[in-house]
């Protein structure tokens, strides 16, 4: 029994997030994978594609922007600065050409296409998570008060 026909994905987060905004036309892989942010290209209230890329980057070399939503928020310019301190770089809200140069030296792209296979589709999958994996996954006050020491 198959759960859904194997077909064409984009591979990425934050595109169902985006559909439907006034960036929406500009949300491709094409325009995400070549996005340089600037000054003029980087909204903390709106996704952009220069976001998206900035905040993969900055994620792949580990100075996590929190959710993939492709504003630049107060979490993304927290790993930029935290990104320009580990590099030795001038700190700033803003992206320079040399904290670009650096990141962009990752030249992977950041949305890429995956053909969903068969075998993808086969599994194997869990049919109900671990008693310990349940318990963990739906914190509550409650629950973390009593989750053993092991797991915080």
């Amino acid at each position: 029994m198959r759960l859904f026909p194997p077909g064409c994905i984009f591979v990425g987060l934050v595109l169902a997030s985006v559909t439907g905004s006034a960036f929406g036309a500009e949300m491709n892989a094409a325009a995400i994978n070549s996005a340089e942010p600037s000054e003029k290209n980087l909204s903390e209230t709106k996704p952009t594609p220069a976001g998206i890329r900035l905040q993969v980057l900055l994620d792949r070399a580990r100075f996590s922007p929190g959710e993939i939503d492709g504003k630049f928020g107060e979490n993304a310019k927290k790993a930029l600065r935290a990104y320009e301190e580990a590099q030795e770089l001038a700190g700033s809200d803003e992206v320079g050409a040399d904290v670009w140069a650096k990141l962009a030296s990752d030249d992977r792209p950041v949305i890429t296409t995956h053909t969903i296979s068969d075998k993808d589709v086969a599994g194997p999958f869990l049919r109900k998570l671990p008693a310990k994996m349940e318990f963990r996954s739906s914190p509550t006050p409650a629950r973390a008060r009593a989750w053993p020491k092991s797991f915080t």
